[in-house]
């Protein structure tokens, strides 16, 4: 059920797919994968309360 996409979780689009696999390339567990995974979401996804329900795809990154 957890890992099934959901209405703001499209873990099945392409963009999230192939972003999650650059992110975890090198990842020689999963458990090491869901770490990179959760630092990636962390440090990279702008956290703006301007309109909460964006799917997984539609987030954008920050911007360094």
């Amino acid at each position: 059920m957890y890992l099934r996409p959901s209405e703001l979780c499209d873990s099945d689009h392409l963009f999230v797919k192939e972003n999650a696999l650059k992110i975890t390339m090198r990842a020689e567990t999963p458990t090491e994968a869901a770490i990179k995974i959760f630092y990636f979401v962390r440090d990279m996804i702008k956290l703006v309360m301007v309109h909460p329900w964006k799917t997984a795809s539609e987030v954008t990154m920050s911007q360094e």
